[in-house]
């Protein structure tokens, strides 16, 4: 059994088991990317076993599992597999199970661990979503569910029963139906981001403008300029993260942020930045004018809450 159902994770999913050669991994992994594969990939060979995340066939996250604990660890720093063969266990998620999975990864153990009836369920994580960031993982005998909860009163989820995964509002009702009388949840908090109340459900609007902004050009960009040239920015924007252990990876089908950020600050520093490398990136391909549009279009279209926010991070010429 590998790391990821040792403890507990997609243990009512369908995976895809397979034993190559050493010497096939580099081109399986390929492939995957290829395919813009979206999911979770473990790789077990000798004492190491190894976990990718992927988005669009995008590395999102590399992890090392040594002795009980999974480290995250850069692409590079990855130790090679080791024997002559290698199992590879691929999960096919959709990119709100690749956010789960990353936070249960990180945070190893649950804060709380409770059994209670699938009735009570509902009102109990609708209860708790605009109080913490976090996961809820709910296990049944033949099914498993992951209740994202962003700090807001939004839920979102996903619902795993085998082959079955069921994403968006469909998985969260899913979820909440669930034929077995009882459940055991898991809840995996992350840190607040910010200690004060008033200061984090600032920090919720300013992520959700961030990711907003950044999703919609990433959209409209790609519209016009084709997947391959709209894959080579978020390539670039996900390798700057990656180099600087910003917690915050994008992708055609949505931007994860989970990064803890110290202060507001730095918050606003790390935003800029890669708004005006988003931007910048634009401006070469498609020239100055047409990449402003682009920005004035996006930023039109936001809720007006949400505007002053973008002025604020981004500095860019619409919010002159």
């Amino acid at each position: 059994m590998g790391a990821i159902k040792k403890r507990g994770w997609l243990t009512r999913a369908s995976s895809q088991r397979r034993v190559l050669s050493v010497s096939a991994w580099p081109d399986t992994i390929r492939e995957l990317q290829r395919r813009q594969f979206t999911g979770l990939v473990e790789v077990r060979g000798g004492e190491h076993s190894v976990i990718y995340l992927l988005a669009d066939g995008s590395i999102v996250e590399t992890y090392q599992q040594q002795g009980e604990s999974i480290f995250t660890r850069t692409t590079a720093a990855l130790p090679p597999p080791q024997g002559e063969e290698i199992v590879v266990e691929t999960f096919a998620l959709p990119l709100d199970g690749v956010r789960a999975m990353k936070t249960l990864i990180e945070q190893g153990t649950p804060s709380q661990t409770k059994w209670m009836t699938t009735a009570g369920l509902e009102p109990f994580c609708r209860a708790i979503s605009g109080q913490m960031t976090g996961v809820v993982h709910v296990v049944w005998q033949s099914a498993e569910g992951f209740l994202l909860l962003s700090g807001s009163s939004a839920l979102r989820g996903v619902f795993v029963r085998g082959q079955e995964t069921i994403n968006g509002p469909q998985g969260l009702a899913a979820i909440f139906a669930q034929n077995e009388t009882a459940c055991h949840i898991h809840i995996y908090q992350e840190e607040s981001l910010v200690a004060n109340p008033d200061q984090h459900e600032e920090y919720i609007l300013w992520r959700r403008a961030f990711t907003t902004f950044a999703d919609g050009l990433l959209f409209e960009y790609t519209r016009l300029v084709g997947r391959r040239l709209g894959n080579s920015v978020i390539l670039e924007l996900n390798r700057v993260t990656r180099e600087r252990g910003w917690s915050i990876r994008f992708s055609l089908n949505g931007t994860t942020e989970t990064h803890q950020f110290a202060h507001q600050d730095e918050m606003r520093r790390v935003y800029q930045t890669l708004l005006h490398l988003l931007v910048g990136h634009m401006s070469i391909v498609v020239g100055d004018q047409l990449a402003l549009a682009l920005v004035n279009r996006i930023f039109d279209r936001m809720d007006e809450r949400l505007k002053p926010l973008i002025s604020d991070i981004a500095a860019l010429p619409m919010a002159a």
